[in-house]
């Protein structure tokens, strides 16, 4: 199995959890870009081992990405990914992190090419902190996560966030999207 490239994009508590928690599970069958907006962030984020490496640079941190996690604010999601569309390799698969879908959704399938997925997702967890020195790498334990199955990506692209979600301990739930 070849080492599978993550990108989180939003570095905080639940990119940071997801990050600490992969990591933990997978170990050097993961590398973890992460990008974060201060250097603060960046140099905690890697001290604690929720990334490999951290960059405000979206071009550095998604080039080599299989996986982009979106764990930011569900409006910043869009234009996000609309920095990121040149730097994306072809299969590249996109989820995220947002409380809402149909609009993420429904602006993602305007603006990606065939070749780049996106798998909407939701985990339902969270502190009452936030910021990456709340992430925990058991955050998602027992949790509800939901994936929203047909979202246009092929059913390997799903499979593979599912297999990712399921490496959480969370409690994975699928939904077709209306």
């Amino acid at each position: 199995m070849a080492r599978l490239n993550l990108a989180i994009i939003g570095v905080g508590l639940i990119g940071g959890s997801l990050g600490l928690c992969l990591k933990d599970k997978m170990g050097d069958d993961i590398y973890i870009t992460g990008q974060c907006r201060t250097q603060e962030s960046m140099d905690k984020a890697m001290e604690m081992g929720a990334v490999d490496f951290a960059s405000s640079d979206i071009e550095e941190v998604v080039r080599d990405a299989d996986v982009i996690f979106l764990s930011t604010p569900v409006l910043q999601m869009v234009p996000m990914v609309e920095k990121m569309l040149p730097y994306l390799k072809s299969g590249a698969i996109i989820t995220d992190a947002g409380s809402t879908k149909q609009f993420i959704w429904k602006s993602l399938k305007e603006i990606l090419p065939p070749n780049i997925y996106y798998v909407a997702g939701h985990p339902m967890t969270g502190r009452e902190m936030s910021g990456v020195t709340a992430a925990k790498k058991d955050l998602f334990e027992n949790k509800c996560y939901v994936i929203v199955e047909n979202t246009g990506a092929p059913k390997e692209a799903t499979d593979k966030i599912c297999e990712l979600v399921r490496l959480t301990g969370a409690d994975l739930e699928t939904l077709d999207i209306a």
